[in-house]
């Protein structure tokens, strides 16, 4: 199923009317992390608790994040910066509240420079 998903083309960053027939909205916004420079889990399982608001007018939007950032000896997430980033005023306060919150996996304490790639999909296109 997760292949079959991927393979779908998913437009970031534009956003879509509810009821726009070109669009499948999906029942539950699909969350991924993907660690670009570490080879281990920065989070434990289950780490991110998003709750973003709908845009205005029953309207959709995909969203692509690339963030940086350090965790503390204490598994604290510290330095917090948006590298790259679409519609950034869409979804970046729930993000960034998320991530803070977020449980850190004990392996990546006290380490730097940590990237992920964040995406959040609301539909798919037909």
């Amino acid at each position: 199923m997760l292949s079959l998903f991927l393979a779908l083309p998913i437009h970031y960053g534009v956003i879509k009317s509810c009821s726009d027939d070109t669009i499948v909205k999906l029942n539950a916004p699909l969350v991924e992390v993907i660690y670009v420079n570490s080879k281990t889990a920065i989070f434990n399982h289950d780490f991110l608790h998003l709750r973003c608001p709908m845009p205005a007018a029953c309207s959709v939007t995909n969203t692509f994040a690339e963030l940086e950032f350090n965790v503390t000896k204490d598994g604290v997430i510290d330095g917090l910066k948006f590298l790259n980033f679409e519609e950034k005023s869409m979804h970046a306060r729930c993000m960034k509240k998320a991530l803070l919150k977020a449980e850190v996996s004990e392996s990546a304490y006290n380490t730097k420079d940590n990237k992920v790639t964040f995406t959040y999909t609301m539909y798919i296109n037909k």
